[in-house]
């Protein structure tokens, strides 16, 4: 178990792109079948720092997401919705949302659950996924598409990398973006303080299995959606060296969460209460 015992937290899904986190989601759900879910938009716009066109794309996101679930326009009323009305033990979810955007926006204490994924692997499931939806899209579907899914639809593996390293400032260690890690160099410390579960997704059934432990679920883990290759699954060296610069964090962070998922598996639980509370 990751921080400590006092319980008046609220639960925070970190779903880091193609990281698995639709099976986290629901891994997560089953884990705390008494949790009420609040759903937020994708947090993070970081195509929309290239342009206008891109900033519109995902305030529309919002904007939709936001009504649908809440019947608010603004993602930071939504938040203050969560803050006024959430129990400890409700689930916030539903995009792809970051750590520290939920520690800027949120007043209530909070706990996050994430999973890690190996960046070479999650680099190409993002490639190709980016890639094969872009490609189904009409003419008009793809001016309006993500920056970075027209760049993956319409250059190599090799060509898509070497867009991302030229906004390395935006799209470098994303898995660090997301778990709120940026410029912070003591992972245990921040996991131990911001964290109540993590596990990589070399491990998943593990990791659901120990989150079951702590709160006293049994969880099957479903198949694990993959998204069909349509790049080669071994980079090139020139490709490697690209990854490398681009995501030396996350390689790290992967290190260390393989390293310390033992630590996780080995810690004793606890009973759950009644309406299952959450480790602040």
């Amino acid at each position: 178990m990751v921080g400590g015992t006092e319980q008046n937290a609220l639960l925070v899904v970190i779903r880091t792109p193609k990281s698995a986190s639709t099976s986290l989601a629901k891994i997560v759900a089953k884990a705390f079948p008494r949790g009420r879910q609040f759903f937020l938009p994708n947090t993070l716009d970081l195509d929309g720092q290239l342009s206008s066109l891109q900033r519109l794309r995902h305030a529309r996101h919002a904007l939709h997401v936001n009504y649908r679930h809440h019947r608010l326009l603004r993602t930071k009323d939504v938040f203050a919705s969560i803050d006024r009305t959430a129990s400890p033990g409700d689930i916030v979810t539903g995009g792809h949302i970051d750590l520290e955007t939920c520690r800027q926006n949120l007043t209530r204490k909070f706990k996050a659950i994430a999973l890690v994924r190996d960046p070479i692997d999650r680099s190409l499931s993002e490639y190709a996924y980016a890639r094969a939806g872009f490609i189904r899209k009409s003419a008009l579907e793809k001016y309006d598409a993500g920056r970075t899914a027209q760049i993956a639809g319409r250059f190599s593996y090799e060509g898509y990398l070497d867009f991302l390293l030229e906004h390395r400032a935006l799209y470098g260690d994303i898995a660090c973006r997301y778990l709120g890690l940026a410029g912070i160099e003591n992972v245990a410390a921040h996991f131990a303080e911001h964290i109540f579960h993590f596990g990589t997704v070399d491990n998943l059934v593990a990791f659901a299995h120990t989150l079951g432990r702590k709160t006293g679920q049994d969880i099957a883990v479903e198949h694990l959606n993959r998204t069909s290759a349509t790049v080669r699954q071994i980079p090139t060296r020139a490709e490697q060296s690209k990854l490398k610069q681009l995501y030396a964090g996350d390689f790290a962070l992967h290190e260390w969460c393989r390293k310390h998922e033992p630590a996780v598996a080995t810690q004793s639980v606890r009973p759950p209460t009644p309406r299952v509370a959450v480790p602040a």
